[in-house]
């Protein structure tokens, strides 16, 4: 059996914790995360570890929920980077064409996986 949800959220999970992390380790590198605050530094780290949890250690169920949460915290956070960029800023959230495309795309993901991957038979 293949779980796309605990894929997502091993997938995910694992690249939050090394996004924040990389940030708080080495601010700026690369120019890619120079925009983050210490609050993103810190949602990516510990809610990378927690969703990685779930996707290494978590239920088939607690997988998919993980994978709905974090896909539509995604998508609401691109909604908003595009529309309404100053309501991120009230909460310490960069806005940014390409945060948005990275958010819209990590939200997109998270929404199949969680509601429409579900568990399928590999032959």
């Amino acid at each position: 059996m293949s779980n796309t949800a605990k894929m997502y959220c091993q997938l995910f999970g694992v690249v939050l914790v090394a996004v924040g992390l990389l940030d708080i380790v080495f601010p700026g590198i690369f120019g890619l995360f120079n925009e983050q605050t210490w609050l993103t530094r810190a949602a990516h780290t510990l809610g990378g570890a927690y969703v990685a949890y779930v996707g290494f250690s978590g239920s088939e169920s607690s997988q998919m929920k993980t994978a709905q949460v974090l896909g539509v915290i995604g998508l609401v956070a691109a909604v908003l980077g595009f529309v309404a960029p100053s309501v991120l800023d009230t909460i310490y959230v960069t806005d940014g064409t390409n945060f948005n495309v990275v958010h819209a795309l990590i939200g997109l993901a998270g929404v199949y996986a969680g509601w429409m991957g579900g568990t399928k038979q590999v032959v």
